[in-house]
C-alpha cells in the first residue's frame, strides 16, 4: 500500500483481509513512506503501462463528473500528481 500511495489518484488499493489483524497490519502502511529511489526500484521491476482508460484518468483533475463525490474525498496521496 506503500507503493499505491506514489501513484496517481485515480489508482485506489483494493484490500482484502480476513481479520482485524490482518486489517489493523494494512492500514499501518500507510504511514510509511518509501525513498525516492526504492518507488523507481519497484516500478523497474515490473513495468506497468496502464494503458486506456487508466492513463486517460490519471491525466484527469479529480472531477466529480469522472470520479463521483470520491474525487473531493480522497486526499492524502504522498508524492502523487496528475
Amino acid at each position: 500500500m506503500a507503493l499505491d500511495q506514489t501513484q496517481p489518484p485515480a489508482v485506489l488499493p483494493l484490500v482484502g483481509v480476513s481479520s482485524v489483524a490482518q486489517l489493523t497490519e494494512n492500514l499501518a502502511d500507510t504511514e510509511l513512506t518509501l525513498p525516492e529511489d526504492a518507488v523507481r526500484r519497484l516500478e523497474a521491476a515490473a513495468p506497468f503501462e496502464r494503458g486506456f482508460p487508466g492513463d486517460f484518468l490519471a491525466e484527469c483533475e479529480p472531477h466529480p463528473f469522472l470520479f463521483g463525490t470520491a474525487a473531493t474525498r480522497v486526499d492524502g496521496r504522498r508524492g502523487a500528481s496528475l
